[in-house]
């Protein structure tokens, strides 16, 4: 089993935002951060902003073992390792079920990087 890490799940400010009153929120849905991750295991990842309901998205994975990493969603799609993928609309965002293709996750910790940014410029940590 692979152990899962929280990365860094936090908004950044966009240039000549306004301040959001509520910025981007990332919440990892399964598996629990710490927990175990199967091989072929579904990562489940929702990012949500009541102020911009379609925050830009960029979702990374790094692999412990060799330093590795790889961008799994770029703001517009996903990379073609995670094809099987699914990104589905949720009250005010949506909801990423990252699913990696050929071999599965590797045998080795991860960590999960979520960047959002919303229209508004708000910065959550």
């Amino acid at each position: 089993m692979r152990r899962i890490t929280p990365g860094l799940f936090a908004s950044i400010k966009k240039p000549g935002g306004g301040g959001a009153s509520t910025p981007p929120v990332v919440t990892v849905i399964s598996p629990t951060p710490g927990g175990s991750l199967g091989a072929f295991d579904d990562v489940i990842v929702d990012v949500t902003d009541v102020d911009s309901p379609e925050p830009l998205t960029v979702l990374i994975a790094k692999f412990a073992a060799d330093g590795k990493w790889e961008v799994i969603f770029d703001r517009t799609a996903f990379a073609p390792q995670y094809g099987a993928s699914v990104r589905m609309s949720v009250t005010n965002g949506f909801r990423y079920t990252l699913r990696r293709q050929g071999d599965g996750w590797p045998a080795a910790s991860i960590t999960f990087d979520a960047i959002a940014v919303d229209d508004a410029g708000g910065v959550a940590t």
